[in-house]
C-alpha cells in the first residue's frame, strides 16, 4: 500500500513508524520542508537532536554542552574539553591539565606541574629549572 514503506530516500531511514530522519545523524525532521535537517544548522554544535514542536538538542559536539533548557550548546572554558550543565563543571581536560576534586581543570601542582603561559598549558618544574 501506500503508506507501508519497503525503501526510504537517503535522507529518511526505514523504522516501524516508516521512514524517519536519522536523529542518531545528526538529523531531524524539519516540518516547516519536510526534510531531514542538519541539528547544527538549527542548534549551532548540535550533534543530536529532535523536533517534536521545537528543536532539542540531545548532544554537543566535544568542548559544548547542553544548555537553557536543549535549546542550545554553549562552549566548555576553563580549561575543560568536555563539560556538562555549566561552562566550567569539567568532565574531562585539555591537554596537559588534570581534572581537579572540585570538577575544574588545572596543572597539577602535586605532581610538580606549573602553568607555563608560553605554551598556554602545563610544565613540568625540571623543564625550567634543574631538578627542581
Amino acid at each position: 500500500s501506500a503508506l507501508v514503506c519497503l525503501a526510504c530516500n537517503s535522507q529518511f531511514i526505514l523504522s516501524a513508524l516508516g521512514c524517519i530522519c536519522n536523529n542518531t545523524g545528526g538529523v531531524y525532521l524539519s516540518f516547516d520542508s519536510a526534510q531531514c535537517q542538519s541539528c547544527s544548522t538549527i542548534i549551532s554544535n548540535c550533534l543530536i537532536c529532535s523536533n517534536n514542536i521545537s528543536t532539542i538538542c540531545s548532544n554537543c559536539s566535544i568542548g559544548y554542552y547542553i544548555a537553557n533548557s536543549s535549546q542550545s550548546c554553549l562552549a566548555c572554558s576553563g580549561y575543560c574539553l568536555t563539560c556538562e550543565t555549566s561552562a566550567t563543571l569539567c568532565n574531562s581536560c585539555l591537554p596537559t591539565f588534570s581534572l581537579m576534586s572540585a570538577n575544574s581543570c588545572d596543572c597539577n601542582n602535586t605532581a610538580n606541574y606549573f602553568y607555563d603561559p608560553s605554551i598556554v598549558g602545563c610544565n613540568l618544574c625540571s623543564s625550567i629549572i634543574s631538578k627542581c
